[in-house]
This record gives structure tokens, sequence and C-alpha cells, in this order.
């Protein structure tokens, strides 16, 4: 067997098993990660205006923001009085899955794509060696 089919064998083996690893490694956790973890903590909430280009929350039609500078929008303390809501009033907790997701699928990209070059190298080596071995074969029965 030639060197190059003995290098497109090995890088194929050892590739296949290193990035498939990789792959599975970053990949796993995207089809059984945790959703609820990701969660902004309780302890730093963030105000409406930071969290302004996730979402926006309307109430009869108009944003919460545009109800609390008009002054609409009123809320029930805990001592049973009624007041104005304001924006200091409002925290906001976000779950940050859908970026921490992506930034695994990002990842795994790469590796994937190291798979898919160690199969082809695996797939090209397994080819030349079987097309090589049916040569010589032919070649012996030629001799006889």
């Amino acid at each position: 067997m030639k060197s190059s089919v003995i290098a497109l064998l090995a890088i194929g083996l050892i590739g296949s098993g290193v990035s498939g690893g990789l792959l599975a490694t970053q990949y796993g956790p995207v089809l059984k990660g945790d959703e609820g973890i990701w969660w902004t903590p309780d302890s730093s909430p963030l105000s409406l205006d930071e969290t302004a280009s996730a979402f926006r929350l309307y109430i009869d039609n108009t944003s919460l923001q545009a109800h609390m500078q008009n002054g609409s929008l009123t809320g029930l303390g805990r001592e049973g009085l009624a007041f104005h809501v304001e924006p200091k009033d409002v925290a906001v907790l976000v779950n940050n899955w859908p970026s921490v997701r992506a930034a695994f699928l990002q990842s795994a990209l790469y590796s994937a794509f190291a798979l898919g070059a160690s199969l082809s190298c695996l797939l090209i080596g397994i080819v030349a060696a079987f097309r090589g071995a049916g040569q010589a074969r032919s070649q012996a029965r030629r001799l006889r």
C-alpha cells in the first residue's frame, strides 16, 4: 500500500475520532441542555431600557414604556395603596438560552466541518486501498 493511502487512512481515522468527539461535546448541550439555567440572575435584573432590543410588552395596544410615561399604569402596593408604575418599579429577567445555544452551534460548526473532512479522507483512503489491492491481484494473475 502506498504511503499516501496510509496517510489518508490515518488522517481519516484519527480525525474522525477527534472531531467526532468534539462535535458530540459541543452539539450535545444543544440537544439535551437545560434551558432553565440561563436566566438573568435574580440579584441583578435588567431595566426595560436594557431589554428594549429583545422584546416589547404591550398593554391594550400601547407599549409598557408609553404607559409609564403617560402615568396610565397603576399598581397596588404591599400596603394596599395604588401608585403610578415608573420604570424603576419594573425589573426584567431574560432567558439567555437562545444566545448560548447559538454560541454552542457556532463552535460545533467547526467540528462538523473537520469531521466531514476527516470522513472524506477516510473514504478516499478506503477506496484507494481497495482499488490498489484489486490492481495488485490482477497483476499477480497476469504473471501466473
